[in-house]
């Protein structure tokens, strides 16, 4: 969602004005940075098989056809997706080249494997996981700057996500005949059900709406200039937080065997070592090459 934000905001100027030119130089760069992140994931995929950068790079570079494109449009794909993706799984066999004992991948990058992973029933499948991108490139021709429209954001999609939530937890139980609201609930993001779309993007709007308005009340600028550095970072955190991260406790022999507290803890430091890192060496780095 954020990358569909991104979207829209990086071609504004040209979309507004009709700049057909512009737009697709927009397209042609947006589609350099798109083939860099598939081509990071896939190499990064034997060390972390759920790797999500390959699907961003696809989803960014099918996106990028849609700058110009008027926002019914968008909404109508947006609500497409999830259709399409409900008929497939009537169709077709969500655990086609799944074990679902190790959660591995078999023949993933043979013509057919790499057709279904990326288009099914991989980790963040394009169908329907697009429909993230979509939203946020409505997200982002709003006035978001707006205080007014940051509220609603904050309300309303949360109440919708726990509305989902809620109505999900009831169906469940409902069908397994068990009426304890503890059952497993429908939002899970595999399948990526339509309940689970709709809870994820309350929650994500919410939280968005939720930092713009912080942003707006935050009189240091110097946290809020730490945060944009640790944004503009991605790439290199995604990174981090599997090579370094996963790495790390794994080296210590405690991934996968940390209690709740403690994975709390260790995701709090690493949040805080790469906001330190993104505004100090990093930024100057940066700063240093961007001179020269």
């Amino acid at each position: 969602m954020l990358a569909g934000t991104g979207l829209s905001l990086f071609s504004a100027h040209a979309r507004i004005a009709g700049d057909a030119a512009a737009l697709r130089q927009h397209r042609h760069t947006l589609w350099r940075p798109a083939a860099a992140l598939f081509a990071f994931g896939a190499l990064s995929t034997p060390v972390w098989p759920a790797d999500f950068l390959r699907f961003h790079g696809v989803d960014i570079a099918l996106a990028a056809f849609c700058l110009a494109r008027h926002r019914t449009v968008l909404v109508g794909f947006t609500l497409a997706l999830p259709v399409a993706f409900c008929t497939d799984l009537r169709m077709l066999d969500y655990e086609y080249r799944w074990n679902v004992n190790t959660l591995d991948y078999c023949g993933l990058w043979t013509l057919d494997g790499m057709l279904h992973h990326f288009l099914f029933n991989g980790f963040n499948p394009v169908v329907p996981w697009l429909a993230f991108v979509f939203h946020g490139m409505l997200l982002g021709r709003l006035r978001l700057p707006n205080t007014g429209l940051q509220r609603r954001m904050v309300v309303w999609s949360a109440s919708v996500a726990v509305l989902t939530e809620i109505l999900s937890l009831t169906l469940v139980a409902l069908a397994s005949g068990d009426l304890d609201l503890g059952a497993h609930s429908d939002t899970e993001s595999m399948p990526p059900v339509p309940l689970y779309l709709i809870a994820a993007v309350g929650n994500a709007t919410a939280l968005i709406g939720a930092c713009l308005a912080l942003a707006r009340r935050v009189g240091d600028a110097r946290v809020l200039s730490a945060l944009v550095h640790t944004g503009l970072l991605a790439l290199t955190r995604c990174s981090a937080h599997v090579f370094v991260g996963f790495g790390t406790l794994e080296t210590l022999g405690l991934l996968g065997k940390q209690c709740r507290g403690t994975a709390v803890l260790t995701s709090a430091l690493f949040c805080l070592l790469a906001v330190g890192f993104a505004h100090g060496p990093a930024n100057r780095l940066l700063r240093r090459l961007s001179r020269r």
